[in-house]
C-alpha cells in the first residue's frame, strides 16, 4: 500500500477531519468580514444557546476557526477567505473542452483544449463559475414545438451536473496529502468527466452510492456549514439519486461512478446506448483511419487492463454492440495489433 492508501485507512478509522485542521499563514482578517458577520448573526439567531459567547467563541465552536491556535480551519477557509487559493494553490477547478475523444488528440488548428479555465475562490464561487464554464460549452438542443416556439434545451441536465460540481467540491481530500491536486473538469466530444481528489471515503464503493451505506460524509464541518447557509447542500445524500434521474429524463444513459485508491470520477454521457450502437452500425466503416480508431484504442487498452476480458464484456464498457465489437477485433487482428492465444473461451489477448 502506498502512503497515501495508508492513511486514508487510519484517517477514517481515528475519524480524523481534514477540514478543521488549522491552516497556519492564514488569519481571521483574510476573511470577507460581511460574510462572516451575517454567517455569526445568522447562527445567533438558530441556535439561541450559542448567542451568549463571543464571536471568536461561535466561529471556534462551529469549526470556523481552530480553538487552540484562532487560526482559521481549512472549512472556514474554503467558506469564507477572500482568496482560498493563496494558501493551497492547487486547489481549484481545472476546466477544459478536448477536441475530441481522449487527452491528447488536438483540433483542426492543432489546439489541445477548445476552451481552458482556471477557477478559483471559495466553494460556493467555484461551483457558479464551473458551471458557468460548462453552460458555455456544452451547446444546446434546439425543440420548436407544434406552436412554432423554439426552446433551447442544454445537451446534459444542468441539474445533475450541479450536484456532481458541489459533491466534487465539498467531498474532496482536503488532507495534506492532496493538497497538490485539483477537481479536473473534462469536457470531451462524447461525454463529461468530473475527477476530484480523494478515494470514496469509509471504504463504500460505487455500487453503494445512492444507498443508506452513504450516510457518512468525509468533510462534516463543510457540509454542515453549507447545509444552514446556502442551498448548496441538504444533507440528505439524494445528490446521487437526482443525477440518476435528471439523465434519466433526458433520455440519456446512468452516470458512472468510478473510484479508485485515489480518485473518484463521474461521466456524463452524452447520448443513450441506442443512439450510439445505432450511429456506430451505420458509420464505422468511415471512422477507420490510417492507423486505429477511437473504439480500436480503447479496447487495445482494456485488452492491456485485463487480457482474459471477453467481447461481452467489451461491448458492455463501449456501450457497443457486440457485432461492432467484433468487427472492430477483427480488424485488429487483420492488421496485427492482437492476436488470440488459445481458445475463444479459456485463451487470452496478446497486445504486439
Amino acid at each position: 500500500m502506498t502512503e497515501y492508501e495508508i492513511y486514508d485507512l487510519y484517517s477514517y478509522r481515528d475519524n480524523v477531519q481534514e477540514d478543521l485542521r488549522p491552516v497556519e499563514r492564514a488569519e481571521l482578517s483574510d476573511f470577507k468580514q460581511e460574510k462572516l458577520k451575517n454567517y455569526i448573526e445568522l447562527t445567533k439567531k438558530s441556535k439561541p444557546n450559542l448567542s451568549k459567547f463571543s464571536d471568536k467563541k461561535i466561529l471556534a465552536l462551529n469549526g470556523i476557526i481552530d480553538s487552540k491556535t484562532g487560526k482559521p480551519t481549512v472549512a472556514g477557509t474554503f467558506l469564507f477567505a477572500e482568496f482560498p487559493q493563496a494558501y493551497f494553490p492547487q486547489m481549484f477547478v481545472a476546466c477544459v473542452v478536448v477536441p475530441g475523444r481522449k487527452l491528447g488528440e488536438t483540433g483542426d488548428l492543432g489546439q489541445r483544449f477548445d476552451d481552458n479555465e482556471r477557477v478559483e475562490g471559495t466553494i460556493e464561487e467555484m461551483v457558479e463559475k464551473t458551471l458557468t464554464f460548462i453552460r458555455r460549452n456544452i451547446g444546446t438542443k434546439i425543440i420548436i414545438d407544434s406552436d412554432g416556439k423554439r426552446t433551447d434545451i442544454p445537451h446534459y441536465p444542468m441539474k445533475a451536473l450541479r450536484e456532481a460540481i458541489i459533491n466534487a467540491l465539498i467531498h474532496r481530500d482536503y488532507s495534506k496529502y492532496r493538497e497538490g491536486s485539483y477537481v479536473y473538469v473534462q469536457i470531451y466530444d462524447d461525454r463529461i468527466q468530473i475527477i476530484s481528489p480523494g478515494s470514496l471515503y469509509g471504504g463504500i464503493k460505487p455500487s453503494d452510492l445512492g444507498t443508506e451505506k452513504m450516510l457518512e460524509a468525509r468533510n462534516k464541518t463543510i457540509v454542515r456549514i453549507l447545509e444552514g447557509t446556502t442551498d448548496l447542500v441538504e444533507n440528505r445524500h439524494t445528490g446521487i439519486e437526482t443525477m440518476r434521474e435528471e439523465m434519466k429524463n433526458m433520455n440519456l444513459e446512468e452516470p458512472e461512478f468510478i473510484a479508485d485508491n485515489r480518485d473518484f470520477t463521474v461521466i456524463f454521457r452524452k447520448e443513450n446506448k441506442n443512439d450510439i450502437i445505432q450511429n456506430y452500425t451505420e458509420n464505422y466503416t468511415e471512422n477507420y483511419t490510417e492507423n486505429l480508431n477511437q473504439t480500436q484504442v480503447k479496447i487495445i487498452e482494456l485488452m492491456k487492463e485485463n487480457p482474459n476480458i471477453t467481447q461481452k464484456i467489451l461491448a458492455e464498457k463501449l456501450h457497443l454492440s457486440r457485432p461492432a465489437i467484433t468487427l472492430n477485433i477483427k480488424e485488429l487482428k487483420n492488421q496485427n495489433y492482437i492476436e488470440r492465444v488459445g481458445s475463444d473461451r479459456k485463451g487470452y489477448w496478446k497486445i504486439k
